[in-house]
């Protein structure tokens, strides 16, 4: 089962319950007793995003914190409206985002997001991973307009998956080095 945290920018409880409705995916919200905390992106990605694909609605999420993004990842979504857009973002216009997403990708729930970093809008879906170097890549710009898109999109996040290191290897690093630092 596919497994998501939501960031404190996305903290909805309709968020939660529409996901989490289907029973095909797990999404957890953002912890409550770190709720206004103004605990540290870092630290987020360190504690609740190790082995969950970081959804939030944070549009400088990427760049603010792409030394501490570990190039093996379990995949962060960035959902947003589109610069084309005037309208001021609300949890209202990012639920009506991904539920587009999802219905326009039937297996949705299929995909393994680890090491991609997805910003999804209501047209389009761009997808990134770091490199070696801790640079981004781009690996595609999807139109919703576009013929053959979803293909082409689950082709890029099972090659972005494929990278991933003996299994749990990563992981836990994480978690050694966050224990060494208490």
């Amino acid at each position: 089962m596919t497994r998501y945290q939501l960031d404190e920018c996305l903290n909805s409880k309709t968020l939660y319950r529409e996901c989490n409705a289907s029973g095909r995916i797990n999404v957890k919200r953002f912890p409550s007793n770190l709720r206004n905390t103004e605990l540290e992106d870092p630290e987020v990605l360190s504690t609740l995003a190790v082995d969950r694909t970081l959804v939030t609605s944070d549009n400088a999420f990427l760049k603010d914190n792409l030394t501490t993004i570990p190039v093996r990842n379990a995949g962060i979504v960035t959902v947003s409206l589109s610069p084309e857009n005037p309208a001021t973002g609300t949890v209202k216009h990012y639920r009506k985002i991904l539920s587009n997403l999802k219905q326009r990708v039937p297996p949705w729930w299929k995909f393994d997001l680890s090491n991609s970093l997805l910003t999804v809008t209501e047209t389009w879906v761009y997808v990134q991973h770091k490199d070696a170097t801790g640079g981004l890549v781009e690996d595609g710009y999807f139109e919703f307009s576009k013929q053959d898109w979803e293909t082409a999109l689950q082709r890029i996040l099972t090659k972005n998956a494929s990278k991933k290191r003996s299994e749990g290897q990563e992981m836990q690093e994480v978690r050694v080095s966050r224990k060494k630092r208490r």
